[in-house]
């Protein structure tokens, strides 16, 4: 799953009449460019800005939704030759895109803040993508920097969901380059404790629209789809060395790219809603991949078979219990564990023909 972080300042609209034709014919090309993008990749893609930023753009009244009466404005006052209801339509789909995937950004200011860590300062580099929100709204430019304080936080500190993406991209207008950022946070666990600074540098490739990946990853076989899910969420997510042998056995009851994205939505929607607390970890998995994930095994499989359940991780014996149900007799086994450098991952014990569960 590519993700992809929007630079406000590829949403700010000003007022029709403040822009050229030239300019208000490159805004909307470029939000049309943005919206086909999701069309032609929404199972692969996802878009997101954070709360900070589109509160601002409101604000500001920079901010084309949610009427859109502004864009069709801009359309008719310079008359620019675009299909009204098909950019409209195009257009509404993207940008509630953007509000249904929000909270994946602001779970991480309720970390930050149970964590007691607060934004101090930041530095970006080169200072163009956050400098010219400047001269548009002050407060804007503040929120995105916040935002880019933030996801790098959460990358750094292994926040989920934040940190099992393999790379975040800033969505923009014009620039094509690496963002470098460079941001000071101050923990203050009451007023009577020290004062700590935590320094942070993070990398963020800035793209345009033409540069969305066109083409889904392709598979032959279930091992390269764990390969890919390994490479990608490393942080996150163990294969053990027994569901590796399984999957090269596994009966094709599903396609690998399913394998693929059941694996993927393991960190990226089951682990995420587990460790944001709540309980809706299961339902949530369920309503993305429509697959039911049962809490624990059969008793007998438990105290008769535990071994087909079991793995190591780090000089210990896990039974990993919970499973997610394929048909009627493939599986993929995991269980939560807590990793040595304190963070939750999950280790997957089987990947394919169901263990024993029986006495027959």
């Amino acid at each position: 799953m590519q993700y992809v972080l929007i630079d406000p300042f590829l949403l700010y609209l000003p007022e029709p009449r403040r822009l050229t034709r030239e300019e208000a014919e490159c805004y909307l090309q470029t939000l049309h460019g943005w919206s086909k993008a999701l069309e032609r990749c929404e199972n692969r893609i996802t878009f997101s800005i954070s709360e900070k930023c589109s509160e601002a753009l409101a604000q500001s009244s920079g901010y084309p939704e949610p009427s859109q009466v502004r864009l069709r404005d801009l359309l008719e006052f310079h008359n620019i030759p675009l299909d009204s209801r098909d950019f409209l339509a195009s257009c509404r789909r993207f940008f509630e895109s953007l509000w249904a995937n929000r909270e994946m950004v602001e779970r991480i200011e309720e970390a930050l803040k149970s964590l007691e860590w607060q934004f101090k300062r930041l530095g970006v580099r080169p200072e163009k993508i956050v400098a010219r929100l400047q001269p548009l709204d002050g407060n804007l430019a503040q929120a995105f920097q916040e935002t880019l304080a933030e996801v790098a936080f959460a990358r750094k500190n292994s926040i989920l969901p934040i940190s099992a993406l393999s790379e975040i991209s800033i969505g923009s207008r014009d620039v094509d380059e690496t963002l470098e950022v460079e941001a000071f946070f101050v923990h203050q666990a009451g007023e009577a404790s020290e004062e700590r600074t935590e320094h942070i540098r993070d990398t963020f490739r800035v793209i345009t629209h033409d540069q969305i990946e066109r083409t889904e990853p392709s598979f032959r076989n279930f091992l390269e789809a764990v390969a890919w899910v390994e490479a990608n969420y490393s942080r996150h997510i163990v294969i053990s060395e027994k569901a590796r042998r399984l999957a090269s056995e596994a009966p094709r009851d599903i396609e690998p790219r399913e394998l693929k994205e059941l694996l993927e939505k393991l960190v990226t929607v089951w682990l995420s809603a587990y460790e944001a607390g709540g309980g809706d970890h299961d339902e949530k998995y369920r309503a993305a991949t429509r697959r039911h994930c049962a809490l624990d095994e059969s008793e007998t499989a438990r105290n008769r078979f535990a071994s087909d359940y079991t793995v190591s991780f780090e000089g210990e014996d896990v039974f990993c219990g919970r499973h997610i149900k394929i048909g009627y007799r493939f599986r993929i086994n995991f269980q939560v564990v807590r990793a040595a450098d304190g963070t939750n991952k999950i280790l997957v014990a089987r990947i394919g023909k169901h263990g024993r569960n029986t006495l027959s």
